[in-house]
Parts: C-alpha cells; structure tokens; sequence
C-alpha cells in the first residue's frame, strides 16, 4: 500500500508552460565572450578579409559571417550545423553579432561546405595563425615552444564520408575513420595545428612535412621550438635525424626491444620512489643502436611494479617496462618525468573532444570535415586568450563545460528601452562580482585596442 504523505511528497508542483517570453536567451552570459573575440581581437575583421570572396557581395550572410559564427558559437556548444537551428530565433546572440537573425542549419551546412576546397582550407590555417601569434606571445612564458605530437581517432558512422578508411580503431574495431595528427604546446596548451587524414594513416605520416612548416613559421614569430615529445607510434631515425639537425632536445616513447633488453643485463638500476609507495620505479639508461639507426643513442628504460603484488616474489618477471629515447643529457628520471607531462597533450584533447566535439563529423566531405576540424582550433585557441587575458585566475582551468554553466548559460531576456538594448539577466545568478569583472577586463582591453 502506497503511503498517500509519500505520494504528495513525490509529486511534481503544477505548474503551465507558455511560450510568449519575447526577447529571451538562454545565453546571457556570453556577451563578454563574444565582445572579446569581436572588438578585442577582431576576429570578425579577419575572417572578413580571407572569406568574404566566397559569396556574393550582396549576399545575406558573407563567407566571412559564416567562419565567425561558427567560432564564436562552438564555445557555446553548437558543434554540428544542425545544432544551429536551436538558436536561429535568438535575439539577443543576433544582435551581438550583427544580424538580423541567426542562418538556419542548412544555411550554416552550406557555409561550411564552401571551405572545402584546398586553398580554401590554406587561408582558413593562415587564419588559425593569426589567431594563434598574440597567444603565443603574450604572457609570462617562456621563449620557447614544447612540441607535443599525437593522434587521434574520429569514427566515421555514415557509410559515404569521404577519405575515411579502416584502421586502428579500439572504439568501434572494423569501422571507418579518420586519424587526425595535432600538434600541441607544451608550455601553453595551445594547438598548433591540426591535419585530418584517413583512419589507415599511420602516426608518421606527413609527420616531417608539417613539422618542418610548423618549425619555421614558429622560427619566424620568434617562439622556435626548443624541445619535442611523440608517442611510441612516431619513432625512427627519420624522426630522430630531423630533430637532432634542428638542435631541439626530444623525448619519444620506443618499445622495449630485445637489443634494448640484452643492454640492460649490465645496467646499474636507481630507486626513485620511497619505501612506501604503493609502486616500486627504478630507473636506468643505455646507450644502444637499434635497426635501422645510423648511430648510438641514448635510451632511459624506467621499470615498475606493485610493492604489495605477490608477482613480486618472480624477481624480473613481475617488472613492466617504458623506454624513452633521447637526446637530453638530464639524469634519467628527469628525461622520464618531463616525456611524462606530454600526458598534457592528452587532457587538451579530451577536452577538445568533450567541449568542442572535434570526434563528432558534420559532413561526408573530407575537406569539409577537415575544415570543421581546424574551425574548432580556432575556437579552442581564442577561447585559450579569453581564459588568460579576461577571466578571474580561479576560473582559467575551468573545462569549456564548465564555463558554459558557470558564464556562458545566463537566462536573461532582450529589452529595448529609450534607442538602448539592454539584457536583464537572472537575479539569482551566482557569480555577479565575477561577471562584473570579467566585463570590465573586456572593456579595458577595448579601450587598449582602440589606441594601438
């Protein structure tokens, strides 16, 4: 028998819902957002200059609305041109970037498909350029970039995308994909690039090509790269020789191969952990040259295990192995512990993948695929400058998600009073000290724009 106090607790208050709230946005929040990319950085003005030529003059939205829009709104979370249409008939997001209403799915589907031919896509790197030079040189940073290589996996669920094919897949085995290569700043968490390929590229491939193009322009901005860390996938002596003819210091990840392993039998290990954590790490280096190499190098082999595990008692057998071959001359623990922080490069692309959805395909095309890919780049890079040029020190590490709860997600409604626009935001907002800081920094940093 149900108990009647228990079912009154449990019922839900009745309450209507009717939809004549005029001038209501569920993005409030996102002005300082969107005046700092506009006024501040002027992203608008950029893209106009490298996009407007893709259609008509008279057109109702130029090519360059187009990638601006879909910059400025992937923060918010419209990954894909479908979202869009959740938000044509938002006024107040219409109004902060100057139009009379937002383009529909289709409208937005188009835009992204007119970036799919090649030297479209070279203009739209050239942008992602420019959005990336003040980031890397502002701040308190240092001099220099760490080269964080890695790849990724985007599965393919249509059965017509274009260039994707069967690869290394651990998501979806046996299905199509595209694979991706990033190249990441260690120092800032920025990306650097980003090249989409099939899902059967292996890790290396155009790897020095565009290392070799990253390496130069980042020479020419003044910000060379100074050290290098890759994943296992991309070792060789190819990979080895470039870097060591470009004098930067690199750390990447090798198997531990039987030549690796004969040179350990004569090696002195080093403990590098206290009798009381819970995993034993000891630590050495060998100078060996594997197959394929045209000289010796250096390799630091970390070996590690549970102290509690009974495989203990197994003596050599219960160690699992990591070697890491370099041309740093640091102790080896330090070698070990400075590849590990490219786990950095890790994190930027989880969050890339939960925040700006660079795993979820908005076409069949490959160009436009590739396109939507460096877009979100851009976002994620110009996001980065609003972090560390406008928010509060304690919000900079928040996760895009977060910011969109914390900032961006404001209910507030549209007014228009004596020729002025005005947004009424929610009065039980949590953080209005913050906000009324971060649009203060915003103005200031207008103010500083207008006079350089």
């Amino acid at each position: 028998m149900v108990n009647p106090n228990a079912a009154r607790a449990l019922s839900a208050t009745p309450i209507h819902e009717d939809f004549d709230l005029h001038g209501a946005t569920l993005h409030g929040g996102a002005g300082p957002w969107l005046d700092y990319a506009l006024k501040v950085r002027r992203i608008g003005g950029l893209a106009s200059v490298r996009f407007d030529r893709l259609k008509a003059s008279n057109a109702r939205y130029s090519g360059g609305f187009g990638v601006t829009l879909l910059l400025l709104l992937r923060p918010l979370g419209f990954i894909r041109p479908q979202d869009f249409g959740a938000i044509a008939r938002d006024p107040y997001l219409a109004k902060k970037v100057g139009a009379e209403r937002l383009p529909d799915p289709a409208t937005v589907h188009r835009a992204l498909h007119r970036l799919e031919p090649e030297e479209v896509r070279a203009e739209l790197r050239g942008l992602h350029r420019d959005v990336l030079r003040p980031a890397l040189l502002a701040g308190d940073h240092e001099p220099y970039v760490i080269l964080d290589g890695d790849s990724t996996v985007e599965v393919c669920y249509g059965e017509h995308t274009e260039g994707a094919a069967v690869g290394y897949n651990p998501q979806a085995r046996g299905r199509r994909s595209y694979r991706p290569l990033l190249f990441t700043d260690g120092v800032r968490d920025l990306v650097l690039g980003a090249w989409l390929r099939p899902g059967n590229a292996g890790d290396k491939a155009d790897l020095l090509a565009h290392y070799r193009a990253t390496r130069d322009w980042l020479a020419e901005i003044g910000r060379p790269i100074k050290f290098a860390r890759f994943d296992r996938g991309f070792c060789g002596e190819d990979v080895y020789s470039a870097l060591e003819g470009d004098s930067v210091g690199y750390a990447i990840k090798s198997r531990v191969t039987t030549r690796i392993g004969t040179a350990l039998q004569n090696a002195t290990w080093r403990e590098i952990t206290d009798d009381d954590c819970a995993t034993q790490i000891q630590v050495t280096d060998v100078e060996v040259k594997l197959t394929g190499w045209t000289r010796t190098r250096r390799v630091v082999v970390v070996r590690l295990r549970d102290r509690d595990s009974v495989q203990c008692s197994l003596g050599d057998w219960s160690w699992r192995y990591e070697a890491v071959v370099t041309s740093l001359d640091w102790v080896p623990e330090d070698v070990w512990r400075f590849y590990n922080r490219r786990c950095q490069a890790e994190n930027l692309i989880k969050e890339l993948k939960q925040g700006y959805g660079i795993d979820k395909l908005s076409t069949g095309s490959f160009g436009a695929n590739d396109a939507d890919l460096v877009l979100k780049f851009i976002s994620y890079n110009l996001m980065w400058s609003f972090r560390h040029e406008v928010l509060p020190p304690q919000w900079r590490p928040f996760t895009i998600r977060r910011l969109r709860i914390q900032l961006l997600r404001i209910p507030g409604v549209l007014v228009s009073h004596s020729n002025r626009l005005r947004v009424r935001l929610a009065s039980w907002y949590a953080y209005v000290e913050q906000f009324i800081a971060i649009r203060g920094r915003v103005e200031e940093l207008f103010r500083q724009a207008l006079i350089t």
